[in-house]
This record gives C-alpha cells, sequence and structure tokens, in this order.
C-alpha cells in the first residue's frame, strides 16, 4: 500500500513537471511564430519597396502619418523620388508581447553610405495581420546634413516686406496632444504641412501663430523641422524651435529654417516636445 502511494507522488511528480514542460515549449514555439510572422511582414515590405510596388507595400504597413490610403499612396510614389537611403535589412527581432514584436532595421544612407539603426514596434493589426508601424515619432538624423537653430525672431517691419515678396508654397494647422497623453488612443504629438514643396535655396521661411487654447498666461515650446517622408521614419533636415506664445490674432511669428543643402519632396513637420500642454497653431511656407 505504501509502495502504490510512492509511485502514484512519483507518477503525479513526473507528469506535473512533463505537462510544464510541454506548456513551456508551446509557449516558446509560439513566440517563434509570432516572430517569424512578424520578420516575413517586414520582409515582404521590404520587398514591396525594392520592386515600387505601393500596392504591395501597403498591405505591409500601417502608417499613421497619413489621413487616408489614397492620400497614403500618392505620397509614397513620391517618396520613391526622394529616398535618403537606398537599402534595408532586418537586423533583430525581439517579442513584446501577443501583439508587438520590436524590430531593428539597418538603412543605408545613399550619398555616404553610412549605415543608421532603427528601432520600429510590428504589431498585429485589427484583421489579426502582423505590420509594420511608422507614426512619425521615430526619426533618422544625418548629422552632417542637418542644421539645428534657436528662434531669433525678425523684426516687425522686415516680415510683411518679406513675406510681399516670397510666395507661399505649403500650409500648415496642428492641435497637439501632451506627450503620453491618457486613453486607448495613441497620442497625437506631430503634424505635417499638407503638401510636399521642393527648396529652391538652402532655407524657408514659416510664418504663423501657436498658442495654447487662447492662454494669455502660459508660453508654448513647438518644434518645427524639414523633413523626408521616408519608408521607416522621417529624415530630419532642418529644424527651428520656437519658444514663445503668438496669439492668431495678434502679430504671428516669422523665422527661417536652414538646411545645408537644397532639398526636394520635403514636409514641414510640426512636434510638440512637453508633456505639460497641448498646443494649437496654423502658418504658411514662404520661398
Amino acid at each position: 500500500m505504501k509502495f502504490f502511494k510512492y509511485s502514484l507522488s512519483v507518477f503525479t511528480l513526473v507528469s506535473g513537471l512533463f505537462f510544464l514542460t510541454l506548456i513551456t515549449s508551446l509557449m516558446a514555439n509560439a513566440s517563434m511564430v509570432d516572430e517569424q510572422i512578424a520578420r516575413t511582414s517586414v520582409q515582404n515590405y521590404i520587398t514591396a519597396i525594392e520592386n515600387q510596388d505601393v500596392n504591395e507595400i501597403v498591405k505591409w504597413v500601417k502608417d499613421t502619418r497619413f489621413n487616408s490610403l489614397e492620400q497614403q499612396k500618392k505620397q509614397y510614389l513620391e517618396m520613391f523620388q526622394n529616398n535618403p537611403f537606398t537599402g534595408a535589412r532586418i537586423a533583430q527581432l525581439n517579442k513584446v508581447d501577443d501583439n508587438k514584436v520590436n524590430v531593428t532595421i539597418e538603412l543605408i544612407r545613399s550619398e555616404s553610405q553610412q549605415i543608421e539603426q532603427i528601432k520600429l514596434p510590428v504589431v498585429k493589426d485589427t484583421d489579426n495581420h502582423w505590420r509594420l508601424l511608422v507614426d512619425g515619432n521615430s526619426e533618422t538624423r544625418d548629422q552632417n546634413s542637418i542644421l539645428i537653430d534657436a528662434a531669433s525672431s525678425s523684426p516687425k517691419n522686415d516680415q510683411s516686406d518679406i513675406k510681399s515678396a516670397s510666395s507661399s508654397i505649403a500650409y500648415y494647422e496642428f492641435h497637439l496632444d501632451r506627450v503620453g497623453c491618457p486613453g486607448p488612443v495613441p497620442c497625437k504629438t506631430s503634424s505635417y504641412s499638407n503638401s510636399s514643396f521642393d527648396m529652391n535655396s538652402s532655407s524657408v521661411a514659416i510664418s504663423g501663430w501657436q498658442d495654447v487654447g487662447g492662454s494669455k498666461y502660459k508660453d508654448v515650446t513647438v518644434v518645427y523641422q524639414i523633413v523626408n517622408k521616408g519608408w521607416f521614419s522621417d529624415d530630419v533636415k532642418g529644424e527651428k524651435i520656437i519658444p514663445k506664445t503668438y496669439f492668431k490674432d495678434n502679430d504671428w511669428y516669422y523665422e527661417k529654417i536652414s538646411t545645408l543643402l537644397k532639398q526636394s519632396g520635403v514636409y514641414i513637420k510640426v512636434i510638440n516636445p512637453s508633456s505639460e500642454y497641448a498646443p494649437r497653431g496654423a502658418g504658411n511656407v514662404y520661398q
């Protein structure tokens, strides 16, 4: 009788260890399957870009920088002409949870052949397909071709003279969320001009207004950039930080954003760097 109880205990222990090993193995296999599916999706995206097949590209990416599929396809066609990188390859994947895998991608810059790495999420979308997520929060920066500058407003009488002699080439409008805003919907902390433009010199001017809900007692800092929209990120060419409130009905700011070289097919990107306030504003781009 004692021997039977002892054997039963051993059997129970062995069975428990077997099932624990089995569950662990199944979980590991499931994780490997998710990583492999995510890898295949990203590779399909890269291959579609190499083949310049827009209809295939949009199957494998969730790109929140665009307001519609039509706009996305149209601007993707432009990106073939202005892509700052000549190649991309998957360097590493790491599963985060059942709905997210992080991928590290190596990009080869066209002019310098410099290799840059960028980490992006691959997410299981609402239709249970894995897609690369490109949301405008990730950036690449060629330190040899970017200019960053703080604001230094021109005198008021210079603004009207310059704007009257210039032509507006793009318009931007924004009402941005705070960084880390609460809620299930992702924070919208950046926005773009309504169209791309070609620069006829190494700088453009921006004139507009920015505030925090009309508050007269709180200054606001907004970051303005000249960017190429890329397949994996925005490539920053120039940047201007404007740390002051300008009201819509009063004097607007007038600033210049410079790049080292003339750029084609670029956008003005507006970014809220703050977790304290949600700025709004609008303006025009001149050259």
